[in-house]
């Protein structure tokens, strides 16, 4: 798996603009939040709220994207707005937990600067121990499917915790080349000593160029985390209709 060329280039030529206006320490990925107003009849406050997401990216030199925290396909919209700001000539990265994935694919349109992000923390057993409800790995392996069969550029997104192993690791590298993701980014949930000696050694299986771009989205994350922000708001800690987990879909 490597980062896609185009990606690349335009991540290259962000830093030496950067470089060149001495703010190169800065994150090159500018995050968002959905519109919270998922479920408001008034169209005009969605447009303007829209209007706004959209404003901020016209106002931001960053040439990513990224809809993560509270789960982003909760808003209706978020197809609509995502090809609105790919026309600001963006890449976005849309990160969810792939409950509601199947149910939105058709909102959005498979294109090569469109990036699905299902977040994927461990083997089945421990990702759901982790998000707190049983059967949320089953789901976001149908949800990764569904996407690829659509032809969507998919990522995985794993976070490591304390008690995240190496042989979990692997497991999840081969599940990866298994579903034929585009890209597996990997960050850590704390800064322990315990916690990046495993996360620097599942970068390397990772690939070079998704273990830099790893680093990139681990940094964006902790700008958050200084600004208060919550970078792992669940979806299941909110009164919304929750899709149920087929029973008896077995997945590997």
């Amino acid at each position: 798996m490597q980062v896609p060329l185009r990606l690349t280039a335009e991540i290259f030529k962000a830093k030496m603009a950067r470089l060149v206006r001495g703010d190169a320490a800065a994150s090159l990925i500018l995050r968002l939040c959905a519109p919270v107003s998922a479920d408001s009849e008034d169209g005009a406050i969605l447009t303007r709220e829209e209007d706004a997401i959209v404003a901020s990216v016209q106002a931001s030199a960053s040439p990513i994207v990224w809809f993560g925290g509270s789960e982003p396909l909760l808003y209706s919209g978020m197809g609509h707005l995502t090809r609105r700001i790919v026309d600001l000539d963006r890449t976005v990265f849309v990160e969810t937990d792939g409950v509601l994935l199947r149910r939105h694919i058709f909102s959005f349109r498979p294109i090569a600067r469109l990036f699905l992000v299902v977040q994927l923390n461990g083997s089945e057993r421990a990702h759901d121990r982790r998000v707190g409800r049983a059967g949320l790995w089953r789901t976001a392996m149908e949800g990764i499917r569904a996407a690829r069969l659509s032809g969507f550029m998919v990522c995985a997104k794993t976070k490591i915790f304390e008690d995240t192993t190496l042989e979990e690791v692997r497991r999840l590298r081969e599940l990866t080349e298994e579903l034929g993701v585009d890209g597996w980014m990997i960050t850590a949930s704390d800064r322990t000593d315990a916690v990046a000696k495993v996360v620097a050694e599942s970068r390397e299986m990772a690939g070079r160029s998704w273990a830099n771009f790893s680093s990139m989205v681990e940094l964006s994350e902790a700008e958050l985390v200084v600004q208060g922000e919550d970078t792992d708001a669940n979806v299941f800690s909110r009164e919304e209709p929750q899709e149920e987990v087929e029973e008896g879909v077995r997945v590997p």
